[in-house]
């Protein structure tokens, strides 16, 4: 372990001395096999900010934090946290309470030596996708606000564990949460990144974020956003061991529970969000000489485009809680007044039998208030597909308030089926709050199979059907009256 000290070079000078010393830096440029805190890492059991060089390693064999933020510090990871068949452990701990930044932008590895098998002999492989649990990557806990930005700007976050979580938010944060890096979660009622406590800033997935594993989610608001939630990555979720449907029947008919688990939706908003929710696509270069065109403090080279998957039954894109009422803000004015807007693509996939398939759900299940400033305007393409199994491109849930549906892009929604399933563009369900849906794109649903209807909107509020004689012209706008 290496210290670098900043001293003052003029005595006369107390004032600019501590100034100097509160920048010291305590370095781990070589293996480490003993955890490490911010309140007690300087010369003399001081308070120092802590940094993982390039060169560096902590690698534990015992529970607990690797590095832990517990005073007004910074922690940066350039090198290597490590564990391996270790529960109950994290990456980099942030208490409550405090002040600073964490800043990752190489490996975070909190995984295990297992591997299932195929134990009865069928050809699948069998058993869980983790054995542990209580894994975290960056884990910020109370009591009281973290100060301060977290920011996991490259690099990667690699969990094997159930009940854990690349990114997880316990307690409050006031600064702003950023992922650009990739993050990867295996292991069942897991995240990728779980903001469960309020944030005054802006949340962004700029990088990738995928889970799998039973009721697995990929990014989750459950907490409150002052600011906006923006994401400019792809983001997966799958509660399935297989993501390609075999095309023999008598290999499907042999998969076994634990092959066909229901994970989450690749993002969750069940908390209000003043800044809106923006899935946005990385800017245009129309003018070489400016490296942040869009002006939103991020360099463009550095922001992707969202792209939303799931394979399984859970919304790709769900917004809405089942516990309370949540109001999501607009995104900006004009044409971005809206509380959602999709730019990049979203995708949804049953993949397997009897799996009915959403592309996007605006509202919860309990008929809980789900309002959304403007409503949600989609400029790309959402794309699902079911089989033996309804699929919907957008459903409205009662409780639903989005005033207005704008499909500037295409809605595709399959069903491959021998019984009376359908496939639905939109759908607005009693109770659900939409009058207008404005159709200036594609609205496209077909049906594989001799029983089931497509309909290109189904409107459930007390007002006439519109099956699928309606998506055939494109600039047709739909507006209900109550």
């Amino acid at each position: 372990m290496q210290r670098k000290v900043l001293v003052a070079t003029v005595a006369a000078a107390p004032l600019m001395a501590m100034a100097l010393a509160a920048q010291a830096e305590t370095v781990i440029n070589s293996e480490r096999t003993t955890p490490i805190a911010t309140a007690s890492a300087g010369t003399g059991g001081a308070a120092d900010d802590v940094k993982i060089d390039t060169g560096g390693t902590i690698k534990l064999t015992a529970s607990g934090a690797l590095v832990t933020l517990n005073s007004n510090n910074k922690v940066t990871n350039t090198g290597s946290l490590t564990t391996q068949g270790v529960n109950d452990s994290t990456g980099i701990l942030i208490n409550g309470g405090t002040t600073g930044t964490v800043t990752n932008t190489a490996t975070i590895t909190l995984d295990e030596d297992y591997t299932a098998t195929d134990t009865d002999s069928d050809g699948d492989i069998d058993g869980a996708f983790a054995l542990g649990q209580n894994r975290y990557g960056i884990r910020l806990t109370g009591p009281g606000a973290f100060t301060g930005d977290i920011l996991a700007t490259g690099g990667s976050i690699t969990i094997e564990g159930n009940n854990s979580a690349g990114i997880s938010l316990e307690s409050a944060l006031v600064g702003n949460l950023t992922n650009g890096g990739t993050i990867a979660v295996t292991g069942n009622n897991s995240y990728g990144v779980h903001v469960a406590a309020p944030v005054t800033g802006k949340v962004t997935i700029n990088g990738g974020v995928s889970t799998v594993g039973q009721n697995s989610v990929g990014v989750a608001i459950d907490g409150d956003i002052t600011g906006a939630f923006v994401v400019q990555g792809g983001i997966s979720a799958t509660g399935y061991r297989y993501t390609s449907r075999p095309s023999d029947k008598t290999v499907r008919d042999k998969l076994d529970a634990d092959d066909l688990l229901q994970g989450g939706s690749a993002v969750r908003v069940a908390g209000n969000v003043t800044g809106g929710v923006l899935l946005d696509i990385r800017p245009a270069d129309n003018d070489t000489t400016k490296t942040d065109e869009d002006g939103d403090g991020v360099e463009d080279a550095s922001e992707g485009t969202s792209a939303l998957t799931v394979y399984g039954g859970a919304p790709a894109l769900l917004i809405g809680s089942d516990t309370g009422a949540i109001t999501i803000g607009a995104v900006g004015t004009g044409d971005n007044a809206y509380g959602v807007i999709a730019k990049g693509t979203i995708l949804a996939n049953g993949l397997f039998d009897n799996v009915a398939a959403t592309g996007v759900q605006l509202g919860g299940n309990a008929g809980q208030a789900t309002n959304i400033a403007g409503g949600f305007r989609s400029d790309a393409g959402i794309t699902v597909q079911a089989y033996e199994a309804n699929s919907t491109g957008i459903r409205v849930t009662a409780g639903g308030n989005a005033p207005m549906i704008w499909n500037k892009g295409t809605i595709y929604a399959y069903s491959v089926s021998e019984g009376a399933f359908d496939a639905r563009g939109v759908v607005i369900e009693a109770g659900g709050g939409t009058t207008t849906l404005r159709n200036a794109g594609v609205i496209n649903s077909t049906v594989v199979g001799e029983k089931g209807t497509a309909y290109g909107v189904i409107d459930l509020f007390g007002r006439p059907d519109h099956d699928r004689e309606h998506r055939l012209d494109p600039r047709l706008d739909l507006a209900h009256g109550r």
